[in-house]
Formats: C-alpha cells, structure tokens, sequence
C-alpha cells in the first residue's frame, strides 16, 4: 500500500510544474512530520500579517523565501495576509494543514493548501 506522502507527491507531480516543482521540499518536511503550516515558495520576500479568531492583527512581519511560519497556538480560525505581490485576499489557514506561496504565470503570488494532516 502506498504511503500518503507518496500519493501526494503523485498528484502534486501531475499538477502544473510551477506547483510540482516547488512542492517537493514541502513534501519532503512533510515526511519528517514537521509542524509547518505556511511556506514561502515564492522568490519574493513578503510582507504578512496573521488573526486569530478574526479579531486584531499582527504588524506585519517578513517571511523570506524558503521561510516557514507556523501556529504557535494551533488555533482553528487563524487568518493570513500579505501585502503585494501576493494576491489581495485574506487566506484562512488551518493549523493541522500545510500551505505554500507559489508565483504563477500571471505575476501574483498565491497561497495554496497542499496537504491536510
């Protein structure tokens, strides 16, 4: 039977290459059972600010490339946002799941959900 991280790598090696190819060190610290929840995937260095419980915000931090932030509260409704180049969104992140900035084609950076634990 096939392990989960082999699966993922599956998918994720049959989604668009942008998306494949930054993967595989996520996949990889998956495998170790890291507590990673977002990583910047991207080139840029960016710009972020997180909620929790959708009340305050954080001032806004740096999160470099190859960085990782996690939760250090593993809250349920943790909210992320960084400013541009990243997509003008606020992104709801869940603390049990595994998130990446990739840029894409277009020039924005967007946060995508990998892996759920």
């Amino acid at each position: 039977m096939k392990s989960v991280h082999s699966i993922l790598l599956a998918i994720l090696l049959s989604a668009s290459p942008t998306i494949a190819n930054a993967s595989i060190a996520v996949v990889q610290s998956l495998a170790r059972g890291d507590g990673v929840v977002v990583k910047n995937n991207s080139s840029e260095r960016l710009s972020c600010s997180v909620s929790y419980r959708g009340e305050s915000w954080s001032d806004y931090f740096e999160l470099t490339p190859g960085a990782e932030w996690d939760d250090p509260y593993e809250s349920d409704r943790v909210f992320f946002y960084c400013q541009r180049p990243v997509e003008q969104r606020v992104y709801r992140v869940v603390s049990a799941n595994r998130y990446i900035f990739l840029r894409e084609e277009d020039g924005e950076i967007r946060l995508y959900n990998i892996a759920a634990q």
